[in-house]
């Protein structure tokens, strides 16, 4: 019996929903061709950890199915994948795409009603969990994650859901800790529980991440240093820091001919000091994932390579946008047009926008390279709009 005044989704309307969502799904991997190149690097590194692993870092590893590819992540990321190297690559890529997609709902059902309380009433039918997770599937970073077989997703919605369970605490830090010690790059979320005060996060990040080296270095000692000391320094293991694909800042000081470290260096400095001041002035009136959209943004900016696949992040990112957007009066076209905008760049996808352009000589004009600019631009516009929220009068609490 439904108590008085509680309303529930009609059954008929459940089943469109699911037909609806399963469908995009379908459209998703019919589209996102599955070759899983990033998850048979993963594969080959685990094999060669398991065999020898003091060439875990040659120039290039032997991948089934696809060209000679270098190892990129930390030792750890290759001890914790020494199950794939043990089944075969099609089973790997069924559990992985399986494994996304079903953490991927998770996160939608506990998002999609925040999302629904901020849109307006006639798209709050598509914010069931299951038709989100079919439209989240197509957005370009997801598509390009699942037909890579990337660990994007699953870091992301492992740490939300971590976040989201147990708050900014020691449990969650360490949770994004470890996923530190397999891609280095959720460090940067570190400025979520700084700016909140929230030692026990830290301490756990501490833990997770330096458990994951301390482990290493007992286990493969002189794997781990020639990591730690060596093979991190050259980010250009990676891909071509210039590439088109590349969102990070770095990726724009390159493609304006302007790449300098101590310019990289500056600048990430600046955009550090908006994130942490932002999420500082509003602590306490921010969500949960609105701070994980902040400190996202923050990290795909710093991080010398952020290909479009790694913004994952992009639904916590839209949904700050929407939840500041809500209570700031007049500001709320700015809020919203910034997160539409940043939708059409990065949902339709940055290579997808790449392949309509095709000619390598169109791909090197002042047009594209302008373009190809905009989602960083858009990322620090994004922040910078959030740092001038908190400098207004404070906000509403939300309930």
């Amino acid at each position: 019996m439904s108590r008085p005044g509680q309303t529930h989704t009609p059954a008929l309307h459940r089943v469109l929903q699911w037909a609806l969502g399963l469908s995009l799904l379908c459209v998703t991997l019919m589209i996102c061709g599955l070759d899983a190149v990033d998850l048979r690097v993963y594969r080959a590194g685990a094999i060669q950890f398991l065999r020898d692993s003091s060439r875990l870092y040659a120039p290039g590893l032997p991948v089934e199915g696809a060209p000679s590819l270098p190892f990129t992540y930390p030792p750890f990321a290759a001890f914790i994948m020494t199950p794939l190297a043990v089944i075969p690559v099609k089973a790997a890529i069924a559990g992985m795409t399986a494994l996304s997609l079903v953490l991927l709902y998770l996160v939608m059902r506990d998002l999609g009603p925040r999302l629904a309380a901020l849109l307006p009433s006639a798209l709050r039918w598509f914010t069931a969990p299951i038709v989100l997770t079919g439209l989240v599937s197509l957005t370009g970073p997801y598509r390009d994650s699942i037909g890579f077989g990337q660990i994007n997703i699953i870091l992301f919605s492992s740490i939300y859901l971590a976040c989201r369970r147990w708050g900014l605490g020691f449990a969650a830090g360490v949770v994004v800790g470890l996923f530190a010690g397999i891609k280095l790059t959720p460090l940067a979320l570190g400025l979520v529980p700084l700016a909140q005060q929230r030692w026990r996060m830290i301490a756990g990040m501490a833990a997770g991440f330096a458990g994951s080296a301390a482990l290493m270095f007992a286990l493969a000692p002189a794997l781990s240093r020639q990591y730690w000391f060596e093979i991190l320094r050259d980010p250009s293991r990676i891909g071509g820091i210039g590439y088109f694909d590349n969102i990070s800042i770095e990726g724009v000081l390159a493609r304006l001919d302007a790449d300098s470290k101590p310019l990289w260096l500056g600048l990430s400095m600046v955009v550090i000091a908006v994130t942490l001041l932002a999420l500082w002035r509003l602590r306490g009136v921010l969500d949960v994932p609105s701070q994980l959209g902040l400190g996202s943004a923050c990290m795909l900016l710093i991080s010398p390579i952020s290909w479009s696949h790694h913004a994952a992040w992009l639904p916590v990112i839209v949904y700050a946008m929407l939840f500041l957007g809500s209570q700031s009066g007049r500001g709320r076209a700015v809020f919203t047009g910034l997160a539409v905008w940043l939708v059409v760049l990065l949902g339709f996808g940055v290579r997808a926008y790449g392949k309509l352009v095709g000619n390598p000589d169109e791909m090197a004009s002042p047009a594209w390279t302008l373009f190809s600019c905009l989602p960083a631009l858009t990322l620090a516009a994004l922040l910078g709009a959030c740092l001038w929220r908190s400098l207004l009068r404070p906000v509403e609490s939300p309930a």
